[in-house]
């Protein structure tokens, strides 16, 4: 590899990189904010209301994203990548205007039900937001692809710098509130959704390329899409059960110290940028050898790469809580040490959990988040009932240990059946 390939190399996952921290550190700010002028309670009720934008963007991951990561770095002519991912905007478009529509009528039926909740400003922003948010993460997904990551990075930059400069100004007049907050959150995505269009110009296709696309995914990503949903809820049932038996402060405070971690998915995202599409372009050249290399390579990185960062939050949880959130929050420390833990099984779940989707045994992973879906749900009441908010971490950490076995025994199979056909 020559010095400008090298160059070319790592600019590319800088910029990934860049982008990456800019929308981990405005989702980062946004809870700091919250905390320090709204409060725990308030911080609570948004935790609940983002974990729909969660389970939207868990769908659009599987239906739209995962599949596009593998198949748009394929080798293809240039005329086709372009038919490609123009058709691919169509069904991604339907795709999100239904996620947004769901999530409409849910919120509809559930201010009928509980009209107390004084939530009704959400009926309406929040599927405009969740429109939005997919909309964004599909035209940076292509930029990403089109090894344009710096014009990603530039457009959430900008955006997200508005919002965090309206929030501080809002703030500071005391006339902010959660209706305020995601008022600021649609003008920012509205205006990110605006440049991107601008930057990623699309054409017209036929009915037929359409056709072709949704079946492609569809074939791909129908296993994905029913983890999709297993994996949001094995991933928020412990949540929304302490939403259920513990007050909204002891919510807020497992969001904030998530939002700590949170500081870590900055590498874990742009991993999860980058690898899919280097392990598939691996996996089509050189086979599943070659794969599983590059991937024992990456786990090793990652660990190297985290350590230091995981074990200070475990051994000065005071000290980040106090100059983040300020000494009154210092209480939840053991919140930290926790989930310090628990990070450990998610890095290796996630490097795992990508060489299942390249080698497209995504049945299986639908069978991994079925799985730990049902042991979540059988263990949330008693472990959130008797252990409070510990009980959520608890729990968490069964079910990523649960998964991790399940991907390691599949992975270990596929590459002992390899190891046989080679011989």
């Amino acid at each position: 590899m020559n010095i400008k390939t090298l160059f070319h190399s790592h600019k590319a996952k800088g910029f990934t990189f860049a982008d990456q921290a800019i929308l981990s550190g405005t989702s980062f700010l946004i809870t700091i904010i919250l905390t320090r002028l709204l409060g725990l309670s308030q911080v609570g009720i948004y935790t609940l209301i983002w974990i729909l934008v969660l389970f939207a963007q868990s769908l659009h991951q599987a239906g739209i994203i995962s599949p596009m990561l593998v198949f748009g770095a394929r080798n293809m002519s240039d005329n086709k990548r372009v038919e490609y991912f123009s058709a691919l905007f169509g069904v991604h478009f339907v795709f999100i205007a239904l996620i947004a529509l769901g999530t409409g009528l849910f919120m509809h039926f559930y201010l009928q039900w509980y009209p107390e909740t004084h939530l009704h400003w959400i009926r309406i922003k929040l599927p405009l937001l969740i429109i939005l948010v997919l909309n964004n993460d599909f035209f940076r997904k292509r930029l990403y692809m089109k090894e344009q990551h710096y014009k990603a990075a530039l457009v959430d930059g900008l955006s997200y710098a508005g919002l965090i400069a309206a929030l501080l100004i809002g703030g500071g007049r005391k006339q902010l509130s959660l209706d305020l907050v995601f008022s600021f959150m649609l003008m920012a995505q509205l205006c990110a959704s605006v440049l991107f269009l601008i930057l990623s110009p699309l054409r017209l296709v036929s009915k037929e390329a359409l056709y072709k696309v949704l079946q492609q995914h569809w074939d791909y990503s129908l296993w994905l899409l029913l983890a999709a949903v297993f994996q949001w809820f094995a991933g928020n049932v412990l949540l929304l059960v302490a939403g259920r038996y513990l007050s909204m402060e002891l919510l807020g405070a497992l969001r904030i110290m998530q939002n700590l971690m949170g500081v870590l998915n900055v590498v874990l995202l742009s991993f999860e940028s980058y690898i899919p599409v280097s392990a598939s372009r691996i996996f089509s050249h050189a086979g599943h050898s070659a794969m599983f290399t590059y991937l024992k390579g990456t786990l090793k990185k990652a660990v190297m790469l985290f350590a230091a960062p995981l074990l200070f939050f475990y051994f000065f949880p005071e000290f980040i809580i106090r100059i983040s959130y300020g000494a009154v929050h210092v209480d939840y420390a053991y919140l930290l040490k926790a989930y310090s833990l628990l990070y450990i099984f998610i890095i290796l779940g996630m490097i795992l959990r990508i060489g299942l989707r390249v080698i497209e045994k995504t049945r299986a992973v639908f069978f991994s988040y079925l799985l730990t879906a049902s042991v979540s749900a059988a263990i949330a009441k008693p472990l959130v009932v008797h252990l409070a908010d510990l009980g959520v971490i608890v729990g968490l950490l069964v079910a990523q240990v649960v998964m991790l076995a399940y991907y390691a025994f599949l992975l270990y199979q596929e590459s002992k059946g390899q190891k046989l056909e080679e011989a």
